[in-house]
């Protein structure tokens, strides 16, 4: 049977069923055009994203007699994004520093646990080279394909220099980010503190080390 403007309606997800009759109401012949993005319940009962643009067919009155539109399901690129903005609300809110740079080494994103870790504000470490972090002259920018030959990401320890000159201890772990044909673009990367573990393995060494000893001893016993 044929389809009633309520029948539509009903067919729109709830939470976005006002939203699109809003819009509809404040239709504008002048315009003419409507662009919504809103839920659509499909015939088996789910839902997907639809993209929704119509514009009123008017006679020579200027009378709406007909609406025409089209309906895209666009459900991928809709899920795709809300899935890229869960990431990027992980990432800002990640207690490992979490950085992006050019192969050349230039950072083009810092995360606030990278402030926090390294002492430069997002604003100040962009732009600026990894290599301002970087204690030991051995430490290199791994950007080569040969770089990652062995696993899609390298994992090392290091020793950093903050902003205010002090050093931190960091577990790091890099992997490139490749282009529609696979060359590498750029890198990211996470570093973790591990300042506080490296202190305690040192003092647990110093106490086995002292155990040994005073075992050594007693097994010598009285000379």
């Amino acid at each position: 049977h044929a389809q009633t403007f309520d029948d539509s309606l009903l067919r729109i997800h709830p939470d976005d069923r006002e939203r699109v009759v809003h819009k509809g109401e404040a239709f504008d012949l002048q315009t003419n055009q409507v662009a919504l993005e809103y839920r659509l319940r499909r015939a088996d009962g789910s839902y997907i994203w639809v993209n929704d643009i119509y514009a009123a067919v008017t006679d020579g009155a200027g009378q709406i007699i007909a609406w025409q539109g089209v309906i895209i399901d666009v459900t991928e690129s809709i899920e795709g994004r809300e899935a890229i903005a869960r990431l990027a609300s992980i990432v800002e809110a990640s207690d490992d520093a979490i950085f992006s740079r050019t192969p050349e080494g230039i950072i083009t994103y810092w995360n606030p646990a990278a402030e926090r870790l390294y002492g430069y504000p997002a604003a100040e470490a962009m732009g600026q080279s990894l290599t301002m972090l970087f204690r030991e002259k051995r430490e290199k920018l791994l950007a080569a394909p040969e770089d990652f030959a062995e696993g899609p990401s390298r994992r090392f320890d290091a020793r950093h220099v903050r902003q205010d000159g002090a050093l931190v201890d960091v577990a790091v772990v890099v992997f490139p980010v490749r282009d529609a044909e696979g060359n590498i673009a750029g890198i990211s990367g996470i570093a973790r503190d591990i300042s506080g573990r490296l202190a305690t393995e040192r003092r647990l060494r110093t106490a086995l080390e002292a155990a040994e000893a005073r075992q050594a001893l007693i097994n010598e016993g009285p000379r």
